[in-house]
């Protein structure tokens, strides 16, 4: 299964890098990240020692609690999908799409998978993601698709609260960075497997965010292209090491 993202929703892997990325919410964020969301995409899930994780529970952690019962639909190509009123409390809309054969999708917050033929031979693929309310219309859910394209869809109301960052000794924020939350340190997985933080500085260096023009984030990308950045994991004093984070490579 291949994922193609819009640049908004590439941009939001570099701030939800402790998610996975099939289900990693889209989050809108400065434009001074857009020119290389899709690149960061690529390097975050790509590099060695990435594999995400949902750290539940974490400082700027998302809560989400379901307001409404499931409502789950199978189909065929494109459908508008009327959920109905929304219940009290509700802020998000959860989708969880599975292939039932090979086509591509479209997602009403701009973001877009799709799956190969050998996808429904095997295990279904599945993607899924939460979505605010602003970006339906109204009470409708517009999935895109393939003409062919044979899916099954569950969707659910819920609630979706962020936790405040929690401040070290030191000062430096932490935790999981999402929309509204930029840590000074983002919750992460060291390659040796223990959790901790990344020193978003050292990450926005590493991954080459500093550029100030689309033309600097190209030539950044094209110079580094296929080099492997380590920057260190700190428990959340920031102080202790307690193991590496890759960006990028091959």
């Amino acid at each position: 299964m291949t994922i193609d993202m819009d640049p908004v929703f590439a941009a939001a892997l570099r701030d939800v890098l402790v998610r996975r990325a099939a289900s990693a919410a889209p989050a809108r964020r400065p434009r001074r990240r857009l020119w290389i969301g899709a690149a960061l995409g690529v390097a975050l899930v790509g590099g060695a020692g990435v594999a995400a994780a949902e750290l539940r529970g974490l400082p700027g952690s998302e809560v989400v609690e379901p307001v409404a019962k499931p409502i789950t639909v199978d189909g065929v190509g494109p459908l508008r999908i009327d959920l109905g009123p929304v219940p009290e409390g509700g802020t998000a809309v959860t989708f969880a799409l599975t292939c039932r054969s090979a086509g591509s999708f479209t997602y009403p917050d701009g973001a877009s998978s799709s799956c190969a033929s050998f996808d429904a031979g095997g295990v279904p693929s599945v993607t899924s993601e939460e979505v605010p309310l602003a970006v339906l219309d109204g009470t409708v859910f517009a999935l895109g698709a393939s003409p062919q394209a044979r899916w099954t869809l569950t969707l659910t109301y819920v609630h979706a609260e962020r936790a405040p960052l929690a401040v070290n000794a030191r000062g430096e924020t932490y935790g999981v960075a999402g929309e509204g939350s930029e840590p000074d340190l983002i919750a992460a997985i060291a390659t040796n497997g223990r959790e901790g933080y990344v020193r978003r500085s050292a990450l926005d260096a590493a991954a080459g965010a500093n550029a100030s023009t689309p033309a600097e984030a190209l030539a950044w990308q094209d110079a580094h292209a296929g080099k492997t950045f380590y920057i260190p994991v700190y428990e959340s004093d920031g102080e202790t090491v307690i193991g590496t984070f890759a960006v990028g490579g091959p």
